[in-house]
């Protein structure tokens, strides 16, 4: 009997599933102890989220007297004097700004002006001024990750040593009369954006200098016990068009060092009890760390629901128009203009933050805790290899809204686990014809057990397998997010933007004697070098800022992510979790 159980052998096979099953359990089980000391949660409302962190009410404390001290900004006129270093608000001009020359006006400036009213009025040759309708005139509100149940929010280590913000949202009203006079003369209900101020960098001068303004009236001393320190940031999630505000909650040992002057000219007899207890609670607040700092995002807003853009032309949104003409020597020679695809999406953006809000909050209430950690997983891989917070990479919001894509698309489901939906994001990536490049569907693993549409981790057969090639998505030229309880299909044909534009271009085309017109989608393709990711109504590319060259870097870091996954050897697949997530590429 026992020289029979020696002559046994396991068969090859079932090692092979035991080797692959311990994998799969010990990654799951690291992935989970990161999660947990990973995720920030933190949220708006209180009561949506368990295991909510103990400062969760200075955040809401903190946003809402910020929210306070803005609705008491008084209304007044902005100019473009307001960016000049040196010269203060526009309702205390002072004899420096007088004294500044025209030509250091341009380089002696807090912010960098590109408009062509911006440039006449700092040279002299045309006044140009906007109305603001002081602080009850701006819609307030939390926008991203902190509105919609802290999707993408993580703690400092897992953030790469940075301390989280809160992203909080101003939004300025627009004027939905097309005169242009109108809006630079008040004359429509104090509305600071409108007209064509879509053209030139108009708007963006127009926003930087209203986020200026309210930067300095932030960082007056009397409001700095309240607020904090202030800072500008310029650029904002890779845009160098538009500007940031920063805001560094107090802390309350630097309160205490504010009143300390002023009890030393109070009488000086303490008692030796109220000594002991002043040390102790100055030891205990100096303790007090910092948690969050805030960045305030400046966005527009229509007072009327006729549309997403009333203040701007539906045909100017197009990727084939130009909307800056300033450095444009086409338009001298009468010959047709380029299309400014990368200005136009990131004029049409800043209207958009709520409804990418929106969408990150809904798909946060269908998915659950697995789409917070996926997505909270796919943000410490990016933060490893140096592709988030940057120029030419993610922000936390387009991450998010692409895990939306892949949930509301209904290749990941709530009952996937995080290291699952990571696999699937990984695989999209590596696969995705994002550049519109020549796929090659050839496999060298032959000796691979395991198909190569298999996605491991898998807790059922039914998600085993995901062949793209069936659901025809390597054809695909771009993305676009499927509005709520709708495919992408039918969101295409529902969308405004494409109706528009295929009747505009069955007209030209009927002109010039041609049959039918490209679709909306070609066009943002050829106008457009980088990756194809439009929001519902197809105005936004929320890729907008994202290189091809970026993309195919993504793109090799995603396949050896899926190699590491889906590595048999047990030498080499012992350091899969530090190869993904801890150890810097």
């Amino acid at each position: 009997f026992l020289t029979f159980l020696t002559k046994m052998t396991v068969p090859e096979s079932s090692t092979h599933a035991t080797e692959e099953l311990y994998h799969t359990h010990l990654l799951r089980l690291q992935a989970n102890e990161l999660l947990s000391e990973s995720v920030l949660n933190l949220c708006n409302h209180t009561g949506e989220l368990e295991n909510e962190v103990r400062w969760a009410d200075d955040v809401r404390i903190y946003l809402e007297t910020v929210k306070d001290v803005i609705a008491n900004m008084k209304a007044c006129t902005l100019t473009p004097d307001l960016a000049i270093i040196g010269s203060g608000s526009s309702e205390n001009k002072g004899k420096q700004e007088e004294e500044i020359k025209a030509e250091d006006k341009k380089t002696s400036s807090w912010i960098h002006l590109q408009s062509d009213k911006a440039l006449k009025h700092l040279e002299g040759k045309q006044k140009w001024e906007f109305p603001f309708g002081g602080g009850h005139s701006l819609k307030i509100a939390p926008i991203h990750a902190y509105a919609a149940g802290g999707v993408g929010l993580t703690t400092t280590s897992a953030n790469g040593n940075v301390i989280p913000s809160i992203d909080f949202g101003i939004f300025i009203p627009t004027s939905t009369n097309d005169n242009d006079s109108a809006a630079s003369a008040g004359n429509d209900n104090n509305s600071t954006i409108g007209g064509k101020d879509y053209l030139n960098y108009r708007y963006f001068d127009k926003r930087n200098i209203l986020a200026l303004h309210i930067a300095k009236y932030l960082s007056q001393k009397k409001q700095r016990q309240k607020v904090g320190a202030v800072h500008i940031r310029h650029n904002l999630d890779g845009c160098d068009r538009k500007i940031s505000i920063i805001l560094t909650p107090p802390l309350d040992d630097v309160n205490e060092t504010l009143k300390e002057p002023q009890k030393k000219k109070q009488k000086k007899k303490h008692k030796s009890e109220d000594e002991s207890a002043s040390t102790l609670k100055q030891t205990s607040r100096k303790s007090k760390k910092l948690r969050f700092r805030v960045r305030i995002i400046i966005g527009t807003c229509n007072r009327n629901k006729n549309g997403m853009h009333s203040w701007v032309p539906t045909a100017r949104l197009f990727p084939d128009r130009s909307n800056n003409k300033m450095n444009n020597e086409a338009e001298n020679n009468n010959a047709v203009s380029r299309g400014t695809t990368t200005y136009n999406s990131s004029l049409a953006i800043d209207h958009q933050y709520l409804e990418i809000t929106n969408i990150l909050n809904d798909t946060f209430h269908d998915a659950g805790k697995s789409f917070i950690e996926s997505v909270a997983l796919f943000k410490i891989w990016c933060l490893q290899r140096g592709f988030l917070r940057g120029h030419d990479t993610f922000s936390e919001s387009s991450i998010g809204l692409f895990f939306c894509y892949l949930f509301r698309t209904k290749l990941i489901s709530i009952r996937m686990d995080c290291i699952q939906i990571f696999t699937i994001a990984m695989k999209f990536l590596a696969e995705q014809n994002w550049l519109g490049s020549i796929v090659d569907d050839t496999n060298d693993d032959n000796d691979d057990p395991v198909g190569k549409d298999t996605i491991r981790f898998s807790h059922s057969q039914g998600y085993n397998e995901l062949k793209y090639t069936d659901r025809n998505l390597r054809q695909k030229i771009g993305i676009v997010m499927p509005d709520n309880y709708m495919s992408e299909k039918d969101t295409i044909m529902n969308s405004r933007q494409h109706v528009s534009f295929t009747l505009n271009s069955n007209d030209k085309n009927s002109k010039d004697g041609k049959e039918g017109g490209k679709s909306l989608m070609q066009c943002f393709k050829n106008h457009t070098e980088g990756p194809v990711f439009l929001d519902p109504t197809m105005s936004v590319n929320y890729f907008y800022n994202l290189s091809p060259s970026f993309i195919e870097e993504l793109q090799t870091e995603a396949k050896l992510a899926l190699s590491k996954i889906n590595c048999h050897s047990f030498t080499s697949n012992t350091r899969t979790f530090q190869d993904l997530f801890l150890e810097q590429t």
